[in-house]
């Protein structure tokens, strides 16, 4: 949640995270969960420990993380159901594919 609270002649932005708990309540959190496919911190940590170049690090990260696991995950849906933004999102065919190959890469690195 966003609020812009005006206090006098100057505004704050206040954020605050909350997650749904059984029964509809809502409970705060510090901050939202990483997705569970190549999150921000797993390719960081692949990237220092040799698992994926710099270049690989960099081309990956130029989405946001939400869109990587939704990519990876939901490809063909996106790619039939919303064929424009996916195209525009990406802006290289074989995206999802080298998306796919990093997360191979990482489960096969997590198991090791």
């Amino acid at each position: 949640m966003h609020a812009t609270i005006l206090m006098g002649e100057a505004t704050e932005v206040v954020e605050r995270f909350f997650r749904f708990e059984a029964g509809g309540n809502l409970a705060p959190i510090d901050a939202p969960r990483e997705p569970p496919i190549l999150s921000d911190s797993l390719l960081s940590e692949m990237r220092a420990n040799g698992g994926i170049s710099s270049e690989e690090f960099d081309r990956a990260t130029l989405i946001d993380a939400t869109l990587r696991y939704e990519i990876v995950k939901f490809g063909d849906y996106l790619r039939n159901k919303v064929s424009n933004a996916y195209d525009d999102i990406t802006k290289d065919p074989g995206f999802r594919d080298f998306l796919l190959d990093l997360q191979s890469r990482s489960t096969r690195q997590s198991r090791a």
